[in-house]
Order: structure tokens, then sequence, then C-alpha cells
């Protein structure tokens, strides 16, 4: 029993973690389902592979093929899914370093220069660095207090930091703030997606709740690690599934108002 126990630990160590990759992608892809990204036939498909997946790495779980697999098929998805992002991000990145260049000019000719400082705050919003936004929508406003429209950048700067800290729950797109109990922006009527809901629905519970939700959870995944050294495999799939059932409801409730 204690020489075969290493060997035990080892395999629930590769099934936890083809378990969480699997929870992790079909999440993704539920949440996709259900803000209508996704047609049915399409998460069918992306389903089927992600099973496909999954019988895969379990039947490698026990030779040395098994984390090459893994880092194989991660290599390729991260590439099928980024690679043409990063070239667009390298090429958006190099415009507006080419835009911020022209404002520090336009500053260096002249200081009070109100639309140059506005123009960097904008500049820097698309960089998502908000600080030096809002300090430049600062610098601007102080060069010209009458400056209504960099009154209002600012506040949007201010609003998006607030959200981004998590000190608050806003729209993603005009980030007015979310009143409880809506699924759909007052300011703009934009839906809110899964993932936002979930978040916000969470946040929004009694703190005893919310550790009573990450403690039943918690516990489940250790008890069915525990009970998958010494049960049968089939006992343990089942108690695999009742977890993820119990999971799912969960969702299910934190992803209605």
């Amino acid at each position: 029993m204690l020489s075969g126990l290493p060997v035990a630990l080892a395999m629930i160590f590769k099934w936890a973690l083809v378990a969480a990759i699997c929870f992790g992608i079909g999440w993704r892809l539920l949440a996709a389902l259900f803000e209508k990204e996704l047609a049915l036939w399409e998460a069918m498909v992306l389903f089927s592979c992600l099973f496909a997946f999954a019988g895969m790495a379990i039947r490698l779980s026990e030779s040395a093929l098994f984390f090459p697999f893994l880092l194989l098929t991660g290599i390729l998805i991260a590439g099928l899914r980024y690679y043409p992002r990063i070239l667009e991000e390298k090429r958006r990145r190099s415009i507006i370093a080419e835009d911020l260049q022209r404002c520090r000019q336009a500053l260096d000719f002249d200081p009070l220069n109100v639309a140059a400082y506005s123009l960097m705050g904008d500049i820097y919003m698309r960089l998502g660095e908000l600080d030096e936004a809002i300090a430049n929508y600062r610098k601007a406003i102080e060069l010209d207090p009458k400056a209504s429209a960099e009154q209002d950048k600012l506040e949007g700067a201010m609003r998006e930091k607030a959200m981004l800290e998590g000190k608050a729950m806003f729209c993603p797109r005009c980030l007015a703030p979310r009143p409880k109990e809506t699924n759909v922006c007052q300011n703009c009527a934009r839906p809110f997606s899964f993932d936002e809901t979930v978040s916000a629905n969470f946040c929004g519970l009694p703190q005893g709740e919310r550790y009573r939700y990450i403690a039943e959870l918690v516990g489940g995944s250790i008890l069915l690690l525990m009970l998958a050294l010494f049960m049968p495999r089939w006992l343990t799939l089942l108690i695999f599934l009742g977890l993820s059932g119990y999971a799912i409801g969960v969702l299910r409730k934190l992803s209605k108002w």
C-alpha cells in the first residue's frame, strides 16, 4: 500500500490537472454559448473536441507522453488564438507610439497646449495606462478649468480605474454604475455578459454565503481526491460528476438575478 501511494498520488494529480483544464475551457465555452457568441452546433463540436482531449489525456496519463501532450496541445491552442492578436497589438502600439511622440513634440513647442494633454490622455487610455491618462486629463483641466470634455474624460477614466480595482461594478461600454438586479445597462442598453453577472452576483452575496460556496467546492474536491486513493475508478467518476453537477448548479444560480 505504501509503495503504491506515490504512484496513486501522481495519477490523481494528473487527473486533477486534466479536470482543471477541461473545467476552464468548458466554462468559457458555456459562457460563449449563453452569450450567443457560439451557435449550438459550434459549441457541440468544440465540446466534442474537449471530450476527445480529456480522453486522450487520461489514456496517456500512465505514460511518459502525458506532459508533452499537454504542452503541445497548449502551444497549439495558444498559437491559433493569440498569434494574430499579438501581431495586431504590436501594429496598434507602434501607431500609438508615433501619436504619443507627436504630442510630446507639441508640448515641447507649447507647454500650455491643452489639446496636446487631452490627446495624450486619450492615447494612454487606449494603452490601458489609466494613471497616466488621469494625470494628463488633470493637467489639461488645470490649464483650462472650463474644459468640460476633459472633465468628462477624467471622470470616465476614474470610473474605469475603480471598476478594474474591484471597488464597484460598471458597464464596460459606457462605464455607468451597474445597479443590482439588472441584466441590461440602464444607460446604453448593453446586456451584461454571463461572466459579469456571475461576478456581480458573487460579490453581492453575504460574506458567509460566499465562504460556504467556496468551502463546499474546495472540500468536495479534497474529498474526491482522498476517495480516489481507495475507491474504484468508476465510483470516483460518479463522485466527480456529482461535484461537477453541484458546481454547475451554483453557476446557474449566480448567472441569474
